[in-house]
């Protein structure tokens, strides 16, 4: 068994700065100067910034790094030890990650507001580390949100995304919003809801009797925009913010189309015919930058109010179609049916989930996450039809 005597002697100095009384004594850490520890090891010399200008803490890590040495020396394992740092500089540590990732100023808002409100909340308890945090204190928080279980669920996720990030980065030992219990249960899936050819010509006839507040001017803008989302597949928000050079017209009677979604980033690669184009632009701005907005509101929240206020056209527009389904049940409507229309028509078309996830700007998995249904009914078609062929070339 190896020896104490064997193992490195961990040494505490300052470096002193020239103008320090101290400069002629490195033992002296009573001064504001930066701390450091050396050792040896076999003969060589190594030396560490504590990155502390404090003498009790500087001694404190020295002793540390000496307990560590002497822990190995008899295989002894250490254990970690939490890292102290402010919950807020932890905070925008992760932040400006986000946004040198190429986050979208969206997303990263959106955590910069839930982050500094669950920071604000743990302060209140006393506590200002990152290290402070256990489950039981995010239970707490968790326990308190209000507001629809996805979206609650969601804002545990991201918080647990962030916890993960300081655990990578060695501030924490383990994430203390990572417990089963602290997730909501998944909600329940919703079936999409698909807009037929004649449901759609219905819910366009209505546009003319929507009422309240809306001009002839936003009526017309709001047909194209329905118009648009029916056949590209875009969200409300992507469609209404839409530059004029995103529809560039194209070979055999077609426009192409091409952005990026403003949720995610991804791009956004479609094609309109040249008919359905013509449509779009009948009720768009005339000339400028944008087909339905004279300019972009610069804040996130701004932004987000317009967008909502044309996503709530959609519902009055459910009201006063007053579709039915199959069943002669009541059919209701949102701006995500045109999306979901769109979809479908894909796959009626017999594409691929890769070439439709390629049109609305979202991945693979998202997709079918969302559709499996469908994915499932289009495989069994295409299996019945796949027995039909076979049966019939064996009968030859």
């Amino acid at each position: 068994m190896k020896t104490a005597s064997k193992n490195p002697k961990v040494l505490v100095y300052a470096r002193h700065s020239s103008s320090c009384k101290w400069i002629d004594n490195e033992a002296k850490l009573t001064c504001d100067c930066p701390k450091w520890i050396r050792w040896h090891r076999d003969g060589k010399p190594f030396r560490e910034s504590l990155d502390t200008r404090d003498a009790a803490i500087a001694t404190k890590l020295g002793l540390e790094k000496q307990a560590a040495f002497e822990a190995a020396a008899h295989g002894i394992v250490v254990p970690e030890k939490i890292t102290g740092r402010l919950i807020e500089d932890a905070v925008t540590t992760f932040l400006n990650t986000k946004r040198n990732d190429g986050v979208t100023a969206k997303h990263v808002e959106k955590y910069a507001f839930e982050l500094n409100e669950f920071a604000a909340f743990v302060q209140a308890r006393g506590l200002t580390n990152i290290g402070d945090v256990t489950p039981e204190v995010v239970l707490e928080w968790r326990n308190a949100l209000n507001g629809a279980q996805s979206t609650r669920r969601k804002k545990v996720h991201r918080l647990k995304g962030f916890f993960t990030f300081c655990c990578d980065l060695g501030l924490i030992v383990r994430n203390p919003a990572a417990g089963r219990h602290l997730l909501f249960k998944a909600p329940e899936k919703q079936t999409p809801k698909a807009l037929s050819d004649e449901q759609f010509e219905a819910v366009l006839a209505c546009i003319p009797k929507l009422n309240g507040r809306s001009t002839p001017e936003e009526r017309r803008k709001f047909r194209s925009l329905v118009i648009l989302m029916r056949y590209s597949g875009l969200s409300v928000r992507d469609a209404l913010f839409i530059e004029r050079t995103a529809v560039q017209k194209a070979d055999g009677g077609f426009c192409k189309l091409f952005l990026h979604r403003a949720k995610t980033g991804n791009a956004v690669s479609g094609l309109l015919t040249e008919q359905i184009a013509t449509q779009v632009l009948e009720g768009a701005n005339a000339e400028g930058r944008y087909l339905f907005v004279d300019a972009i509101p610069p804040g996130e929240a701004e932004r987000d109010a317009l967008a909502k206020k044309w996503g709530a056209r959609f519902g009055q527009l459910s009201d006063l179609a007053k579709l039915t389904d199959e069943h002669n049940q009541p059919f209701t409507f949102g701006s995500h049916s045109m999306r979901h229309t769109f979809v479908r028509g894909c796959y009626d078309l017999g594409l691929s989930s890769d070439d439709i996830a390629s049109l609305i700007g979202d991945s693979v998995k998202v997709l079918l996450e969302s559709y499996s249904g469908w994915v499932a009914s289009r495989q069994a078609k295409l299996t019945e039809r796949l027995q039909k062929a076979l049966a019939a070339s064996a009968g030859k």
